[in-house]
């Protein structure tokens, strides 16, 4: 572990256009502002000078943007059911029981469109996606930043930043609303990234110095653990949970207190706005109690009589599972990155829920002394703002030429479906990106024509129980026996984590393929529960594989005796070498899952080749 004491100091970028850096939060939005030519990034300030703006959009019953932040904010208590939030909860996702969940505390209805993604639903049933939402409050600071120019310029130019945990679909959606917005996206940074950046650490001083940071924000969680190497962050590790967050501790009080109150509806169109009131109460109550040891609630403000009082020891027994889910993140990461903790140079808090008391506490029992000083550095709500801004100037400065200078990792590893559902990871968990990763697979049946590329997120063993993205079709393919004929299949990360991915034929032919959220596609699990199942569904998965593989094995010996078959054999020996593959084909379909009688009859099938064929059968192919 280096024993250097890092200073709030940057190196000294000056871009030829004014640029943005955008933390684009679940309950706020930070935005810094870059001058052309100048070497400072600032914070902007919204309406009633607040330096953040909450993350809020109220819309008219027609679905038109009427306000956004603070405004939007006012009219939760009278328009309760038109004014939608964490948009960043939902974005890019496919509809699940989790929204449902989340929809005990939202004030707004959240259905199922026909594609299975969220979608906002007003009271007239008018539709709203998360990604329009998004779009509006980007509109506001595209709007909030030019105004600080005087009209001088048009900002076209921007870096957001994302979890370190979103996975491909929601970095694409939310480069779709910027994109509505009038943005260019210079590149999708991570929040831990964007944060290392804000306090200084891309110096060449801090070389080998490792990073844990620490992101909990609003409704989002993420833990990376970043290495500065020879002038580039490097992603050592990273971890979290894409749903839990700041909002997830008010619930815990929300729930705590609704029960005190006996008489409160929370359900019809004024339950909404005492719902409202409640989570406003619990905001500040977790707030509160990152100062005081204890914090009191008087019922009347319901109606009702008595208090409530909560005092640290309540707190932390109340979201004792959330705080026991960040501890298991925290030490996951640094396992799976085979770094002690003792080994992490600083770890920097960042996200508003960083600062609860509990969770520092929790931070400090891990870290005992290696949290960063905030005082008289980077506010730590805008820090990610701040690192951003760099970043983008950082790409538009014509004096720098190295513009990949931080390296990060995939969340969770992608692979293709192959025969009989087995799966092929292609690219791990970890794999550091901008990356490219080939691999070659053979055909699996004698004058294949078609392959039928499935792509999925995931690390199951078994291809459908993972996440599916897409699929690509390759036909024509050149005639041949099994095994013979080759695909190349290439994986292809860009440095903002977007797959592409291409096949390419024995004969040249080629196909791609660009991962879009937008396409339809198959129920799925956030990468946090995805790599939950994993981890608990190992050793059922390794006895299922292997009866699949030895499923593949079989089909594929019986399409190499086939084609192997000589015109010039006996036609006694023939006949009985085919009825034999009929044999095999009949234990695949009344035996499926029969391991004992599948390998029996593999090793019946090789007997044949060695005594009939005097040849050795295929290994396992695609």
């Amino acid at each position: 572990m280096s024993n250097l004491a890092p200073q709030p100091v940057t190196l000294v970028y000056r871009p030829d256009t004014t640029v943005l850096g955008i933390d684009l939060g679940t309950t706020n939005i930070a935005c810094a502002l870059h001058k052309a030519g100048d070497t400072k990034s600032e914070i902007i300030s919204y309406n009633e000078g607040r330096r953040i703006m909450p993350s809020i959009v109220e819309f008219s019953p027609l679905g038109t943007c009427v306000a956004c932040g603070a405004q939007a904010q006012r009219k939760l208590k009278t328009n309760t059911e038109y004014v939608l939030y964490d948009a960043k909860r939902m974005i890019g996702q496919l509809y699940s029981d989790k929204f449902k969940l989340h929809s005990a505390y939202w004030a707004f209805e959240v259905g199922c469109n026909k594609e299975k993604r969220p979608v906002y639903i007003l009271p007239n049933k008018e539709e709203i996606l998360p990604e329009e939402v998004s779009t509006e409050l980007l509109k506001v600071v595209k709007k909030t930043a030019e105004e600080k120019l005087e009209g001088k310029e048009e900002i076209k130019d921007c870096v957001i930043t994302v979890p370190a945990y979103f996975s491909m679909e929601q970095k694409q959606a939310t480069q779709d609303a910027a994109k509505q917005a009038g943005l260019n996206v210079l590149a999708l940074m991570t929040e831990p990234v964007a944060a290392a950046y804000a306090y200084g650490f891309d110096h060449p001083k801090y070389d080998g110095f490792t990073l844990f940071v620490f992101d909990l924000g609003g409704g989002t969680f993420d833990v990376t653990i970043i290495k500065y190497e020879d002038g580039k962050f490097v992603t050592k590790g990273t971890d979290g949970d894409n749903n839990l967050g700041g909002r997830d501790f008010d619930n815990v009080l929300f729930e705590h207190i609704k029960q005190k109150l006996t008489k409160t509806k929370f359900d019809g169109h004024e339950g909404l706005k005492n719902k409202v009131r409640l989570m406003e109460k619990c905001e500040e109550i977790k707030f509160n109690l990152s100062q005081a040891e204890k914090e009191t609630l008087g019922l009347d403000d319901f109606g009702e009589t008595g208090e409530v009082e909560i005092d640290q020891k309540e707190f932390k027994k109340l979201a004792k599972n959330l705080i026991d889910s960040i501890a298991h993140v925290c030490n996951r990461a640094l396992e799976n990155a085979g770094i002690d903790s003792s080994e992490i140079d600083k770890v920097l808090l960042i996200g508003g829920a960083s600062r609860i008391k509990i969770i520092k506490d929790l931070v400090k029992k891990i870290f005992p002394n290696q949290i960063h000083d905030e005082k008289g550095g980077v506010n730590p709500d805008e820090a990610v703002a701040i690192g951003a801004a760099i970043r983008a100037a950082q790409l538009k400065d014509p004096t720098h030429k190295d513009t990949k200078n931080f390296i990060d990792a995939l969340p969770i590893g992608v692979g293709i479906g192959l025969i009989e559902n087995q799966y092929s990871l292609v690219v791990n968990r970890g794999t550091n990106f901008p990356t490219k990763v080939r691999k070659r697979y053979f055909t699996s049946k004698n004058d294949q024509e078609t392959a039928h590329i499935i792509i999925y997120e995931g690390e199951r063993l078994l291809a459908d129980k993972n996440r599916k993205l897409g699929e690509v079709v390759l036909n024509n393919l050149p005639k041949g026996p099994a095994g013979d004929v080759y695909i190349d299949v290439i994986f292809e990360f860009d440095i903002n984590g977007i797959l592409t991915v291409y096949a390419k034929s024995q004969d040249k032919q080629e196909m791609k393929f660009t991962i879009d959220y937008k396409k339809e596609r198959e129920e799925g699990e956030p990468i946090e529960d995805l790599i939950k199942q994993f981890e608990s569904c190992r050793i059922d998965d390794e006895g299922k594989q292997i009866i699949a593989n030895a499923r593949a094995k079989l089909l594929q010996n019986i399409e190499y005796i086939r084609d192997k078959i000589s015109g010039n054999m006996p036609k006694k020996e023939r006949d009985r070498i085919k009825k034999k593959c009929v044999e095999a084909e009949k234990v695949l379909t009344e035996k499926a899952n029969d391991e004992i009688s599948i390998t029996k009859m593999i090793q019946t099938l090789e007997d044949e080749a060695k005594k009939a064929l005097k040849g050795q059968l295929l290994a396992s192919t695609v």
